[in-house]
């Protein structure tokens, strides 16, 4: 049977209607079988699916809708006064913590949670501390912020209960480079937004790549992403401060989008990564204020990481503290190191417990708590020797620690004991999160100082002062603050001169201290005890008796002007049968104190018996008192009895409506009787606003802390004091606009002095005004427009400028020292003497003032009165080199300043730990350079070689000259580290080295190092071109120099300058020749040389005054237009010369000229000629009268500049009387004496004759030498020339020993020498070979056979580099030194002033003749001697101007000076000796 629907035609037709192919025919019986119908299950699972999705879809809405149910938005209600909080951040919470791991376990936390909930603490949220600083809504009391790090899984997982159960906030710290990356250790942006649902979750910013390590030098060193450059190895170099401020940038701004999209808002807080922003690198400033500026323009918090937790209302919110929690804290110890963190305000003049070791905090370096001690010291460089178990912790060169609590502490006191063992301690005051902080210090030589940072601003120094007491490792420290003053004193010493004005406004930061060494390891200190104290308002009194001594009384408020804040002066007293009043005080000097210390004047009324007031209108009382310009007044009513109340307040009340009505204030003192009584609060009720004074420890009657005053009483000058306060306390600012105040008026400052440095005066001026305008209160301002003023020379207006800053804050004592100079100068002299004496007297112990005082004595010709201030200034501070050096420079007798000397080395002697600060001090003072420093150096020398510390050996090591030359020769090499450069000095083409001063200044040079002590030596130049004037400096100080050189004028000089004068110069007409030009200048016994291209350009050497003794040598182009002085410089040589001493023996008169003549030769090579001219007698005594006539040798060594010495020749015994030589060399007016003995005196004997020395000016030298240094021979018998150098060949050498007093001939590099005896002839072989440098001394013999020294070796002597002029007539000029009878110091006076008029073309080629120096002993010669030696220094000019060829001597034989002299001599017969014998007794007499 066919199926239905089948048709004949072979088609199928299915149910649908569809047709389909027929299929074969099958036998019958047979049936397709019928497919499984399918259709039911997948309609089956498409339901199964479909309700899963809507399962799915579903439990979002479920879960937020419980999170909003379970978890309450509703905050405990709590009491919201606070204006602090703790912030406290947690690496994570696991449950399994590993060893190692910063993690904590969840039980730890949820204990944490609790001690927390059971102590007080309050959570809040960053929206709270948003509000806290931008509206200033309080906080609620110990409010805590708790923040998590990282967007860690398990620190969401573990807590997320505990916050529910113990309704907790948190924070947490995302950072999204790992959710890009996958890490599974991260909350990815679903659960971030389902933490915000939960309201007890906020979510913080930290940064994209902020946990990455950046390279940060070439060397392949790391650092974090935030705190550091980038090194960029591509580019071979850092990034620009523009690229790193770009970097942070968009860093900043990815997260930010990325908050923006996944959350819909931007985070309000940033969280640095690891806590760093640059704040460890005190370098990094560019960091810092990039980082700040970053996170104030991208959100509202900033967050660090560290060891603080409190932050107040004046920390920065762009970097607030948060204390990161350490795993190894238990739950408990967690609690009390929160509690230290809460501010601890300290009581009104009553110390608190707030000081307790457990509350410091250490912040780097070694910090430990021993036996209630708190030990600083710095962590030492690991030990290789140890194992490799030992803690690898970095070696630090100090430690610091802050006092938890302490953030609110502004005004009030902090007293420390401490032990330093090494290094420079100190103390933080004021510090705050922006980087401001004072910054007091102490090092272990002595030497203390106060330094002050401000926002965005570098630190800067405020004062330096030195300890006056003996050295020791304790101290007692008692800082103040009021406002902006900061008092200190030091083991009841008060430093800075009594106060130290403070720059900016104050506010309120942390105590810390510290200790710091250069070295790793070494600084070590320990605090003993510290307290901390309120601020103590107070007023100070003093009776009738004190306020007479008037000096003591000002001295005394100075030193204690921490104490208290009003004077109360004496001013009436009601008692018996009328009122007293008492004599005027110093007003000048007290209202000077007041301002320059922040006070109020209130004069004391005294009222012991109130029925007298009747007597005493209130209003006559105040007409009164305001004509001395106060305040207002000081009642003390304490000895009044109770029936005597009634009558005083009906007066009290009077007073003070007539003092209300003129603005004045009025501070009482109750009667004792009655002031503990409840009914005392009575009478203050009566008197509104009145102060009450008193020895309170608590304010009482419920006042203010501000309407309380503490009574302080200046103790009488007879009273011991033992008791101090201690005891009674049981350039990338611009980019940004964000900066703070201060630092724009920095940078206002910083503005002012580029414009006056470059010398745009007006500039300056308008400049400085802005900054003035914008700090109304600032003095430093107007004192800088009256130093331009005065540069544009307006000193009227510079006196208005001046007056204005005095009137801001008189305690300018420079300014004020300055403005009393222009005073001066405009002949205003007594307004210029009124007020330093006013500053004297409210600042006696201001040095600088007392110095000021004695200088304008000495000015105005009162040089008595001023060595008697300077020496009771001296008296008062012993150790004050400034003080004893100006003192020096007003002492007259030689006696008194080598007096001066010993006491101020005695100082530096007692102080062995001091060693380092005295060197420095030395350095800084140059006190070496001046003639009776020679005290010094044995105790220099000593210290260099056996000093324990290395760096004081160093320091000394550098005073000691330089034994062998330096030279630089810039073709082959560059410049060695034997100079140090002031100005520009770069490499030039060419091989040169070109010297140029900066723009805002008007010269630049080259000092050398080691050339402070040389005595002969030598400095020569080498240079191309030059701009403006080009100067060789030798013995260059601040006092004093010699100079040779050339002016942009057409003028070479060769000059001396003693304290601003000029003393000694020669100069001549000059054109530079075009080329390279060699400049040398010599400096050989008491002689200045100038050469030029190897060739003397005088005839003379310049006499050197005795006082120009010592200094550095320098070479430098000098401009009187900033920034043009210049040279180009090709080499450089500078080294010391052997001091040379000529050693002459007796000789017969008519064979001393032709020994001149010999000796003249090489008479530039010596620096000092020694003829035997006293011979001991077999008696053992010294003559008085020489042997000799000295008068020729006087003369020779006079013209030629060498230092004449004779020789006292100890021939039987080896000891003489120091008192006999001294004599000598007064009677005969040497500048110096050479001692000959068979044995070198006992130190007791040199001990005697350096005391002996010390009242002449005279060098002494003491020649130790068994043999004679010639042959003793029959009068006119001279030796055979062989035999006598055989002899004196074998002679030994000779112990050399020169007394440390007096202007040295012999370079101080030690003061005893052991040298051969050097004939004559060989020296001038030596000299031939240009063998002159070097510092051990030659002692050069003339034979008595000087005659047959041979022809040869005169040859080649006269080829020798000595630089002298052929001719043989200069001697003449010689006798006209003799004649002149000026003074050195005149010397420069009878010169022509070569400047005064430009030269003419043929002026460059003849040169001036030379300045006549001074003679030890001036003669009177005759006249016909006068006119012989003129005609001779004519033909010397002459010949100079010859050409060399025409200097050659001729056949003819001329006649010597010397022969031409005795031929006048015996002309004039018993005229001219009568008239030189005449001439030298009455300069005898003249000097007796």
């Amino acid at each position: 049977m066919n199926k239905t629907g089948e048709k004949e035609t072979g088609v199928l037709i299915d149910s649908t209607g569809m047709t389909a192919p027929a299929e074969p025919e099958l036998n019958d019986g047979w049936e397709r079988p019928v497919a499984v119908e399918k259709d039911r299950n997948v309609r089956a699972w498409f339901i199964f699916l479909g309700v899963i999705c809507f399962l799915v879809a579903l439990w979002t809405p479920l879960r937020a809708l419980y999170y909003r149910h379970g978890y309450p938005k509703k905050d405990v209600e709590v009491i919201r006064d606070a204006d602090t909080f703790v912030a406290v951040a947690y690496y994570g919470v696991s449950q399994d913590v590993q060893e190692g791991s910063r993690d904590i376990s969840k039980e730890t936390f949820a204990e944490q949670l609790r001690l927390l909930r059971e102590n007080g603490y309050t959570p809040i949220t960053l929206r709270d501390v948003q509000a806290f600083y931008k509206e200033g809504k309080p906080l609620p009391r110990k409010a805590i912020l708790t923040t998590f790090e990282q967007s860690r899984k398990s620190s969401y997982f573990e807590i997320r209960d505990l916050l529910h159960l113990y309704k907790w906030k948190a924070v947490m710290g995302v950072t999204t480079a790992p959710m890009h990356t996958k890490d599974a250790q991260v909350l990815l942006w679903p659960y971030l937004r389902d933490m915000l649902t939960m309201g007890s979750w906020e979510l913080a910013a930290q940064s994209e790549n902020g946990f990455d390590f950046i390279p940060t030098s070439p060397a392949g060193r790391t650092g974090s992403f935030f705190g550091n450059p980038q090194w960029l190895e591509d580019r071979k170099r850092y990034e620009l401060p523009e690229e790193f401020n770009r970097r942070l940038q968009e860093d900043h701004e990815k997260v930010i989008q990325e908050f923006e999209k996944e959350t819909g808002a931007s985070p309000i807080a940033f969280f640095f990564p690891y806590g760093d922003y640059g704040q460890y690198e005190e370098q990094a400033k560019v960091v810092r204020v990039t980082n700040m500026h970053q996170v104030g323009a991208h959100y509202e918090l900033g967050f660090i990481l560290g060891q603080l937790a409190l932050n107040t209302r004046h920390s920065d919110p762009r970097r607030l503290n948060r204390l990161l929690v350490d795993p190894a804290w238990s739950p408990q110890a967690f609690i009390d190191k929160l509690e230290t963190f809460w501010p601890v305000e300290p009581g009104r003049g009553k110390a608190h417990r707030a000081c307790r070791i457990e509350r410091w905090i250490g912040e780097w370096g070694g910090v430990t708590a021993q036996d209630n001690e708190l030990v600083l010291r710095a962590i030492p460089p690991l030990n290789p020797v140890v194992t490799l178990q030992q803690e690898q912790v970095s070696a630090t060169t100090g430690a610091k620690a802050w006092l938890a609590g302490s953030d609110t502490f502004k005004d009030g006191y902090f007293a420390v004991r401490f032990l330093l063992k090494r290094g420079r301690f100190g103390v933080y005051l004021r510090a705050t999160s922006k980087g401001e902080y004072i910054y007091f210090s102490m090092d272990d030589a002595g030497k203390v100082s106060v330094r002050q940072r401000l926002q965005d601003m570098d630190e800067m120094m405020l004062d330096t002062d030195v300890l006056a007491s003996e050295s020791r490792q304790s101290h007692e420290l008692l800082l103040c603050l009021r406002e902006n003053l900061f008092f200190a004193r030091l083991d009841g010493e008060t430093l800075f001169n009594g106060r130290v004005l403070l720059r900016g406004d104050p506010r309120p930061g942390m105590i810390g201290v510290g200790i710091w060494d250069p070295l790793p390891g070494m600084a070590s200190a320990t605090i003993l005890d510290a307290h901390l104290v309120g601020r103590r308002d107070a007023l100070v009194t003093w009776t009738p008796d004190v306020a007479k001594d008037v000096g003591y009384l000002t001295q005394w408020l100075n030193q204690h002007g921490y104490q208290f804040n009003v004077l109360s002066p004496p001013w009436l007293d009601v008692y018996e049968s009328a009122p007293i009043t008492f004599p005027a005080w110093d007003q000048d000097a007290l209202t000077l104190l007041a301002r320059a210390n922040n006070m109020k004047i209130l004069p004391q009324v005294q009222i012991r018996d109130a029925t007298l007031l009747q007597k005493v209108p209130p209003a006559d009382v105040v007409e009164r008192i305001r004509e001395h310009h106060v305040d207002g007044l000081y009642v003390d009513a304490s000895s009044c009895v109770p029936e005597q109340v009634t009558a005083l307040v009906t007066w009290l009340v009077r007073l003070q409506d007539a003092m209300n009505a003129k603005k004045m204030q009025l501070a009482l003192k109750l009667p004792v009787a009655i002031e503990s009584l409840p009914s005392a609060v009575n009478i203050i009720k009566l008197l509104p606003g009145v102060l009450l004074a008193g020895d309170f420890q608590e304010p009482p009657f419920n006042l203010d802390e501000s309407q309380v005053l503490g009574i302080t009483h200046v103790l009488p000058a007879a009273s011991d004091e033992t008791l101090s306060l201690y005891y009674q306390l049981s350039d990338l600012l611009a980019v940004y606009d964000d900066v703070s105040p201060d630092a724009k008026r920095e940078e206002l400052r910083q503005k002012g002095f580029d414009a006056f440095t470059s010398g745009d005066y007006k500039e300056a001026i308008r400049i400085w005004g802005e900054w003035a305008k914008t700090d109304p209160r600032n003095a430093e301002a107007l004192a800088l427009i009256g130093d331009a003023w005065l540069r544009l020379n307006q000193p009227d207006k510079a006196l208005e400028a001046y007056t204005q800053s005095l009137d801001i804050n008189p305690g300018q004592m420079n300014l004020a020292i300055r403005y009393s100079r222009l005073l001066e100068q405009l002949n205003r002299v007594d307004e210029s003497a009124g007020l330093l004496n006013a500053y004297a007297r409210a600042f006696p112990d201001s040095p600088s003032v007392t110095i000021a005082q004695a200088q304008w004595l000495d000015r105005h010709r009162q040089r008595h009165e001023a060595r008697d201030v300077m020496r009771t200034l001296v008296k008062r501070h012993p150790d004050n080199i400034e003080a004893r050096l100006i003192l020096q420079t007003m002492l007259d007798e030689p006696a008194e300043r080598y007096a001066n000397m010993h006491e101020l080395l005695a100082i530096g002697r007692s102080a062995e730990t001091h060693l380092f600060g005295f060197g420095r001090d030395i350095f800084a003072a140059e006190l070496l350079t001046i003639p009776e420093a020679s005290v010094f150096f044995d105790f220099v020398r000593k210290t260099a070689a056996e000093s324990p510390n290395k760096k004081t050996r160093d320091l000394y090591e550098s005073f000691l000259p330089l034994t062998e030359k330096v030279s630089e020769n810039f073709v082959m090499d560059k410049l060695s580290d034997n100079w140090v450069a002031f100005g520009g000095f770069r490499p030039s083409s060419h091989g040169r080295y070109e010297l140029r001063a900066s723009s805002e200044m008007s010269e630049a040079f080259l000092r050398l190092k080691k050339s402070e002590l040389l005595r002969d030596g030598y400095i020569e130049v080498t240079l191309d071109e030059s701009a403006g004037s080009f100067w060789l400096y030798a013995r260059r100080s601040s006092k004093s120099m010699v100079r040779y050189g050339y002016d942009d004028e057409g003028f070479i000089r060769v000059q001396t300058w003693l304290n601003g004068e000029l003393r000694t110069q020669e100069g001549r007409a000059w054109l530079r020749p075009p080329g390279t030009v060699r400049l040398r200048l010599e400096i050989r016994g008491d002689g200045a040389v100038g050469y030029a291209n190897d060739k003397p350009v005088f005839i003379t050497p310049l006499v050197i005054p005795q006082d120009v003794c010592y200094g550095w040598w320098s070479i430098a182009p000098f401009s009187p237009e900033l920034g043009l002085a210049r040279a180009r410089i090709a080499q450089i040589e500078c080294g010391p010369l052997t001091p040379s001493i000529m050693l002459v023996p007796r000789l017969p008169v008519t064979e001393l000229n032709a020994a001149l003549d010999v000796v003249r030769l090489h008479v530039r090579d010596l620096s000092a000629v020694a003829p035997v001219a006293f011979t001991q007698l077999p008696d053992g005594t010294i003559p008085s009268e020489s042997d000799i006539d000295l008068t020729p040798f006087k003369m020779f060594c006079t013209f030629h500049r060498l230092r004449l010495m004779p020789v006292v020749n100890l021939a039987y015994y080896s000891e003489v009387r120091p008192e006999h030589l001294t004599a000598l060399i007064v009677k005969h007016r040497l500048t110096g004496l050479i001692l000959r003995a068979r044995s070198m005196p006992d130190a007791a004997w040199l001990a005697k004759m350096e005391k002996m020395l010390e009242h002449t000016t005279a060098d002494f030298i003491v020649l130790q030498q068994e043999e004679w240094s010639w042959p003793l021979m029959e009068d006119d018998e001279v030796p055979q020339f062989a035999d006598e150098v055989a002899r004196l060949k074998k002679l030994d050498a000779v112990n050399v020993r020169e007394i440390q007093r007096g202007s040295l001939l012999l370079h101080p590099v030690k003061d005893a020498w052991r040298v051969p005896l050097l004939p004559f002839h060989e020296w001038a072989v030596t000299l031939a070979q240009n063998q002159r440098e070097g510092v051990e001394p030659r002692l050069v013999v003339l034979p008595m056979s000087f005659r047959s020294i041979p022809q040869d070796g005169t040859g080649v002597v006269t080829q020798a580099l000595t630089h002298v002029t052929e001719a043989t007539e200069p001697t003449a000029a010689e006798k006209k030194d003799a004649e002149n009878g000026t003074n050195g110091v005149d010397t420069v006076k009878a010169q022509p002033d070569a400047a005064a008029s430009k030269p003419s073309p043929d002026a460059s080629l003849v040169p001036e003749p030379p300045a006549p120096p001074p003679l030890p002993e001036p003669v009177a010669p005759s006249n016909a001697l006068l006119t012989d030696v003129t005609a001779l220094v004519t033909g010397v000019v002459s010949q100079a101007e010859q050409p060399e060829s025409a200097a050659q001597p001729s056949d003819t034989p001329q006649p010597s000076f010397w022969q031409r002299l005795r031929t006048r001599l015996s002309q004039e017969e018993e005229g001219a000796k009568a008239e030189l014998q005449k001439a030298l007794q009455d300069t005898n007499a003249s000097e007796k």
